[in-house]
């Protein structure tokens, strides 16, 4: 397995999140959908965005939709994979989409925002390839033949939003000595 990618153990179940009805509902629509489409001829280009702040349950619920959908969960962070050298990022990318091909993983990108970030108007060289890296990281996304999860703490440029088959907005949790249940 490539160093950039951990696999998680994935254990978690819908009992396990503290999440409004809202988004548990999105989750078990992205869940029903996958397997919908796995039963016909497999899990294709299927990429999923989730909003929120750190500790708002988005790792855990990627955790809960590959145990539900069998499938095993690597998990990259983009800290890791975003390089200031030129042409090095793509490279990072190219060889974790290669890496993850074979095995039918469902894909989470944590902390996403290191590279969406860097997205702005073009005003010199250096802006434009980092458009062109966002650009190459969403073509090997729409290439993966399986799930994708994106993890974001801030709402992207609206130019990105339509490239995602749905997205779960985390909100920040209330009580956080509470146990984790279904909220209703």
């Amino acid at each position: 397995m490539h160093p950039m990618i951990q696999r998680i153990d994935t254990r978690r179940t819908w009992m396990d999140l503290f999440l409004p009805k809202e988004q548990i509902n999105l989750l078990h629509q992205i869940t029903d959908k996958i397997s919908i489409q796995a039963s016909h001829s497999g899990v294709k280009e299927f990429s999923v965005l989730f909003i929120g702040e750190s500790a708002t349950g988005k790792t855990m619920a990627a955790e809960v939709l590959a145990n539900e959908l069998h499938l095993p969960l690597f998990r990259i962070d983009l800290y890791q994979v975003v390089s200031k050298y030129i042409g090095e990022t793509e490279t990072n990318l190219r060889q974790v989409f290669d890496a993850a091909e074979t095995s039918g993983a469902l894909l989470f990108f944590d902390e996403a925002d290191a590279l969406f970030s860097k997205r702005s108007e073009v005003k010199d060289s250096h802006d434009r390839y980092e458009n062109i890296e966002i650009n190459s990281f969403l073509q090997y996304i729409n290439n993966y033949r399986g799930l994708v999860i994106l993890s974001v703490k801030k709402v992207l440029h609206p130019s990105i939003l339509p490239k995602f088959s749905y997205i779960v907005k985390f909100p920040e949790q209330k009580s956080p000595n509470r146990k984790r249940r279904h909220l209703s």
